[in-house]
């Protein structure tokens, strides 16, 4: 089944740390898409994914994770 997140990232401060930070999630074979902004520091990722999962390829790529991203 696949699932949608949103989560918080923080410490990317350019296209260049979130363009790595999409390549590196969706390396992995449970991610099928992920859209990240590192203006809002927010990262949108759709497929199999826990969010134990992500935080992991977060903190390897050299950001901090920093939770789901709640809407009001």
């Amino acid at each position: 089944m696949e699932d949608t997140i949103n989560i918080r990232v923080e410490g990317m401060t350019c296209d260049g740390c979130s363009s790595r930070l999409k390549k590196q999630l969706e390396k992995h074979p449970q991610i099928q898409k992920a859209e990240v902004d590192h203006v809002n520091g927010i990262a949108m990722i759709a497929g199999e994914v826990t969010e134990a999962m992500v935080a992991e390829i977060v903190e390897a790529t050299g950001f901090t994770y920093k939770g789901p991203d709640v809407v009001n």
